[in-house]
This record gives C-alpha cells, structure tokens and sequence, in this order.
C-alpha cells in the first residue's frame, strides 16, 4: 500500500488502529517522534525506523533471497516524453500563470500563504489541467454551481454560522466547481466532495477517516481545527463530465498537445504490433471525455473505468479489455482505477498527467507491471516543457526520499516544509 502520502504524520493513524502503544497516542507520537523530526533531530527518524522495523513487512521487485529474485518480471521501461504547447495553449497557460503566480507571491510577501493553502492549491490545480487541455479549466459547470449554492442555502438555514464564515463559503461556491478542487488532507481531486462549517473541502472517505482516527472527542476540521463533526459535514454534488457525444459526432472537440502526443505514440505501436494493449491514466475524468472522440474517429475501440460507475459496470470493463481482441485501449481515471486491477493483457502505459504523490504513479504502473506479465512493459509520461509539470517531477523525487528515509535505512532527508514545496513550484 502507501502508508506515506504526504507527510510521514500519516503514519499514526496506522500506529493508531494497530494500537501500537505507546505511540497510538498523539501526544506522545508527536513528542517523541513529529517534533524532533520538524527540528531536524536526526533521532525522530532513528526512531521511527526502529518502530517500522518491528511492525512492517516491506517487499520490493529488486529484492533477493540468496541472491535470486523472490518475482521475476519482463523488464520495465519508463520514459518520459517532453512535449511543446501549441501557441494557443501556450498563451493561454502562460495568462494563468502570471495571474497565479502574482496572487502566490502576494500572500508570501504578506505572510498568508498557509492561509490561503486551499486557494493555492486551486491555482495549481488549474495551471496542471492546462497542461491537459485549456478546455479543462474553462469547461462551464454553472448546473453544478446552481447545485452547490442550493445545498449551501439550506445548510445556513438549519446550521448558522459566524458571519464571516458565511462570507467564507459563498467565496468557495462562487470561485470555481467545487468538485475540481483538490482534497486537502489526500492532495487528490475531489471525487465525493464533502465541505465542512468553516468552508474547507475533502474527499468524504478522507474527512470521515480522519474523524474516526481523531483521538479527541471534539472532531475539528483537520486543517484549520475550528469545531467540526460528521453530522455537521455538507454534502456537495460531483461535476458533470464535459458534454460529448457517444456518436463521435461532437463538432465543439478540439485537440491539444498531449491529445496530439497521445494518439501519435498509439498509432506507432500499432502499425509495430497490432496485437498491443495500451492503459491510458489521467487524474481526470474530463481528459478521458475529451480523448475518447479521436479514438473513435481512428477507429479505435476502447472501454472506460471511473469512479462514476457502478462495481457490475467496472468488472464488465475490465473483462472486456482482458478478453477482446479488438478492444486495444483502457482509459482509467488514476483515483479509480490505480488499485486492486489486474491488467497484464496491457503492455504499455500512458500517464497523462504526473501527481504529487509519486507511489500513486507507481501503483497505477503495477496494475500492468506483475505478475502474470508476459512482455516487456514500457511506460510513457507526458510532460509539457516549461511548466508546472515540471516541477511536479522534482516534487515527487522529494517524496521519493522522503519515503526512503521513513521505510528505508538512509535519515538524511529531514524536510518536508510545504512552503519550501511551494515556492519550488512557483520558481521562475
């Protein structure tokens, strides 16, 4: 699994439920583990490791047992493809990048960054998706916000809150859907958003998890701690994909870079080997709409899998891919499809969009790269140059470490300070 997703805090809520005393009480995880890791105490982590060592199975694919591999596998090829913006696009990124930027630099110049982490993290959120595909950011959701509004009204109805809180969560309906913005506890897109009191959205599996791990019997909101609970949680509806229609006959479709780079490599590797299955994974759902009318129009047959659809729907998908030949592409949503699939009849891989969370990635990969794998399986990042993305790879590359310092033996790597992450991507 992935016991670290972004901090190694993360860890204590399994210490927690394994009740591993007495580190399954925050108080002491915190004092004996948290603090001397924040200040650099290279004790925290010797620490940590120990407590690991006693608790966790860890096994990797390089592993050896008398120096034979304990599971041999065809290689694994990764690649990373750079891909220029069309001038359009490029414009078009280059304007939410000022803007971006220009708000960032403000709350630091003012000392409101962590203040303002939930908005930052939008500006992100909509600099990535241009990467993707301008229609992305601009794809009008005004049905969802009509939603949202109604729910919100209702909710300040039955439950008043401070004013200014009210001010607070009608910025948040006005501002953007509120289903693309990113949970704040998995760093994920939101997929079942929940809002509490004070206005901050989360996935509802992450928030209700977060409130059963809670050790105090006030739950508050885990980012900003004002008074929170289940019952008090808002319920907001998901977005609607981006129309397109089933015929292919969608005149409003237009391509972008990554569309471009995507449907090139396809077709390379099938005038190579027509017999070649291919998983395409991307974070969002309404990248997958807009790449499914090209497949059609290249005669192209594929099937689909996301979070939207039901467990019966999911199984016929996924049997569909493994057993018909003529079905050569997957389109997966990474949140929905990352875990627990086995898709070895696939050999190559498409990541249309890097996350923050490199083990997320890795995941996804393993889905084709296991057991039962017969050919050598090469897997495709795309990346446009000279953006976010780009920073994004340097991120994971922290994370990486981060990871290895926590599960491994090396204890150098003790920074994890989300304005340092920040600022290294909103770095000129």
């Amino acid at each position: 699994g992935t016991p670290i997703q972004n901090k190694l805090d993360d860890l204590f809520s399994l210490l927690h439920f394994l009740q591993v005393e007495p580190f399954c009480e925050y108080n002491w995880w915190n004092q004996v583990i948290m603090k001397p890791i924040r200040t650099r105490d290279e004790k925290g982590f010797a620490r940590l490791q120990t407590i690991l060592q006693t608790i966790l199975l860890r096994r990797t694919k390089t592993q050896r047992i008398n120096n034979t591999p304990i599971v041999t596998l065809p290689p694994r090829i990764m690649k990373v493809r750079k891909i220029p913006f069309m001038k359009e696009e490029e414009d078009f990124y280059k304007a939410l990048w000022n803007n971006a930027k220009t708000k960032f630099n403000k709350y630091v110049e003012v000392g409101t960054v962590l203040r303002n982490y939930a908005h930052i993290l939008e500006l992100l959120l909509r600099l990535r998706q241009a990467c993707d595909h301008p229609n992305l950011v601009v794809a009008s959701r005004s049905k969802n916000a009509k939603d949202v509004h109604k729910i919100l009204e209702k909710y300040l109805k039955e439950c008043p809150v401070p004013g200014d809180l009210t001010e607070k969560l009608q910025e948040i309906t006005e501002r953007c859907n509120v289903s693309d913005i990113e949970c704040l506890i998995c760093l994920e897109t939101i997929d079942t958003p929940m809002m509490t009191p004070c206005g901050h959205l989360f996935c509802k599996e992450c928030i209700e998890r977060e409130f059963v791990n809670s050790t105090s019997t006030d739950t508050k909101c885990p980012f900003c701690s004002y008074p929170a609970g289940k019952k008090n949680l808002i319920p907001l509806p998901s977005a609607p994909p981006i129309a397109t229609n089933l015929d292919g006959s969608d005149n409003n479709w237009s391509t972008s870079s990554k569309i471009e780079a995507l449907l090139q490599e396809l077709v390379a590797l099938w005038r190579e080997d027509a017999s070649v299955k291919s998983i395409v994974f991307s974070q969002w759902t309404s990248m997958l709409d807009l790449i499914e009318n090209p497949l059609r129009e290249l005669g192209i047959q594929f099937v689909r899998l996301d979070g939207s659809m039901s467990q019966a729907n999911r199984e016929v998908a996924v049997q569909s891919f493994n057993n018909d030949p003529m079905v050569k592409v997957f389109l997966i949503s990474m949140k929905a499809g990352g875990l627990g699939l086995n898709l070895v009849s696939a050999s190559t891989v498409f990541l249309l969009d890097p996350w923050w969370n490199p083990a997320t990635e890795q995941q996804a990969i393993d889905r084709v790269h296991r057991l039962g794998q017969k050919r050598p399986v090469v897997v495709t990042r795309f990346i446009i140059s000279g953006t976010i993305e780009e920073r994004i790879l340097e991120l994971q590359d922290k994370k990486r470490r981060l990871v290895q310092g926590a599960l491994g033996r090396h204890s150098k790597e003790l920074r994890k300070i989300r304005l340092d992450e920040l600022r290294l991507l909103f770095r000129d």
